[in-house]
């Protein structure tokens, strides 16, 4: 099968590139490199995919897409910091939406491929209404990058209905595990990591009882490869690990780890930051059958090994 991958040479997209190398097939990674890394692509069949330095916004877009004709696209490039999303809403947008409209529009000029679409669990229900979430709760995006996100998966859905395209919306929980960046402000286990190697402040903004659903890598790279079994028409899952835990349990967790003894310190909660998210993945694992395998436990425990050892 071919397979494109856009973001392939982020945390995410470049484990999925593993994945689709080790099941045999062949594999289109478009990246810009803003915040991915050629590193992340090193894999012992790295002559058996073909990476292309592009920003999915290029006009170029389309040729590139009826060249490879790929059998599945699995869309991970975005703007992916809900910060700059909030200083910058013009470039959150133009990569979240622009972006995903000009990669629609570039299959719509062929035989229509199946789309797998990374979107955010995290962040799309706002201040829920009930715990855990399932995919009937209300859209309340409260930060650009949310409803950007939203906004793509509306386009998606058009481009189905008016189109005949076949694609899966994975509403990911908060994904953590070895290559994600300690610069991002969602990955909370990855800084942490890294301050304790590097003897920094560990920082948990308000007291530290804000919750959030965690999933491990692996557990997302086993999720994207069930979800081929959902691509007919357009259906939203969210992918998770159905367990809310909140910032104090993962510092303690990577402290644990590290073995280092530390306490952190607490500031000022940041704006805007939802205290509480709990979404559920039971809709998903019923009509595919997957499940999250990885705990939280052993999951901290790999990343902090990676890190070491990196």
């Amino acid at each position: 099968m071919r397979v494109l991958i856009t973001g392939g040479a982020g945390f995410i997209g470049s484990h999925l590139v593993d994945a689709y190398l080790n099941r045999g097939d062949e594999v289109l990674v478009l990246d810009d490199l803003s915040s991915g890394k050629m590193t992340n692509l090193d894999h012992p069949d790295s002559k058996k995919f073909k990476f292309l330095k592009f920003d999915i916004r290029s006009e170029n877009l389309e040729q590139i897409v009826q060249e490879f004709k790929p059998d599945l696209i699995s869309h991970h490039a975005a703007q992916k910091s809900v910060k700059d999303s909030v200083s910058d809403p013009f470039n959150d947008s133009s990569i979240n939406i622009t972006g995903t409209i000009r990669l629609l529009e570039a299959c719509r000029k062929m035989n229509q491929p199946r789309i797998l679409f990374a979107s955010s669990g995290g962040t799309v229900y706002g201040v829920q209404d009930f715990f855990p979430a399932d995919e009937t709760h209300p859209l309340r995006p409260v930060a650009p990058y949310a409803v950007s996100k939203v906004s793509a998966e509306f386009y998606l859905n058009y481009y189905c209905s008016e189109w005949g395209f076949s694609a899966t919306v994975l509403r990911y929980g908060n994904v953590y595990g070895p290559r994600q960046d300690p610069k991002g402000e969602a990955g909370v286990v990855a800084i942490f990591c890294e301050a304790l190697l590097k003897s920094a402040p560990c920082k948990i903004f308000g007291d530290g009882t804000q919750t959030r659903d965690f999933i491990y890598i692996d557990d997302i790279v086993s999720a994207n490869l069930a979800a081929e079994k959902t691509l007919k028409g357009f259906q939203i899952f969210n992918v998770c690990s159905d367990s809310e835990a909140n910032v104090q349990k993962i510092y303690a967790l990577v402290d644990g780890a590290a073995g280092a003894g530390r306490k952190p310190i607490y500031e000022d909660a940041r704006k805007g930051d939802l205290h509480r998210v709990g979404i559920s993945s039971k809709a998903f694992q019923s009509k595919t059958g997957w499940k999250p395998k990885v705990s939280l436990a052993e999951g901290i425990n790999s990343t902090w090994k990676w890190f070491k050892t990196c």
